[in-house]
């Protein structure tokens, strides 16, 4: 088993603030997941605010070569 694998992506408003940003991810064959992303400064965020949206991959959800 490996860490979590902490995952930013830069995002930018286009004509609206952004109120959301969700990751879809998926292992192999499994059945998509969604994680919600924040930018709040918690759960693996660095800054608040700064637009930069972040969520953590949780170890348990991948292995090696996956």
């Amino acid at each position: 088993m490996t860490g979590p694998l902490t995952i930013g992506a830069k995002v930018l408003p286009a004509n609206d603030p952004v109120a959301t940003v969700t990751l879809y991810c998926r292992r192999m064959f499994a059945a998509e997941t969604m994680l919600p992303m924040t930018d709040d400064g918690t759960g693996g965020d660095a800054s608040a605010g700064d637009g930069i949206w972040t969520t953590v991959i949780p170890g348990e959800a991948f292995a090696p070569g996956r």
